[in-house]
């Protein structure tokens, strides 16, 4: 995916609520990933619902959309790969690095399993995993055999994803 075909994904999945934002970030005069302050005509909307009209820094904007462009890239690789059924091929690998090399650029913090809710140590496959949370759609994380749980009797968050449901392609962006 190309970073200027992710503008809507950025509006649909990386947006935060209205009521975990500022009152100068609800109303468009500050950034909504940094402490930019936004003068009118200088940002890029994020869209506008009831009485919000979040913006963001062109910079800001640029660096999650284009973690964001990675991580659905590689996502969908993973789905449509049949290499990847039995194991990661080189252009997963390829994916990865670079979905997490966007994703450090973006400041989305570190990567952690959506279902063991841990953190990846060195050397531990994960691959990503979208699934319906309660209010929208997810974008995570898991790991590609069992979560490695260290209390015998604790066992993680469970994701729920529904069977072949899948983001397509045509719905993340206009005239795609």
């Amino acid at each position: 995916m190309d970073v200027t075909d992710a503008a809507e994904a950025v509006r649909a999945f990386l947006v935060p609520a209205a009521s975990a934002l500022t009152i100068e970030q609800r109303v468009g005069n500050a950034c909504i990933w940094c402490p930019t302050v936004i003068l009118p005509g200088q940002g890029v909307s994020l869209g506008d619902a009831d009485g919000c009209y979040p913006h963001a820094c062109p910079p800001c904007h640029e660096l999650q959309g284009a973690a964001l462009a990675a991580y659905l890239d590689w996502d969908h690789h993973v789905t449509d790969c049949t290499l990847c059924r039995t194991g990661p091929c080189e252009t997963t690998l390829t994916m990865k690095h670079e979905a997490m090399r966007a994703r450090e650029r973006a400041g989305w913090g570190a990567a952690y399993c959506g279902r063991c809710q841990r953190a990846f140590g060195p050397g531990e496959t994960f691959m990503p995993h979208v699934w319906l949370g309660t209010s929208r759609v997810v974008l995570s994380l898991v790991h590609t055999g069992p979560c490695a749980v260290t209390d015998p009797g604790e066992t993680g968050a469970q994701p729920f994803r529904t069977p072949g449901w899948r983001i397509q392609r045509t719905s993340l962006s206009r005239g795609v």
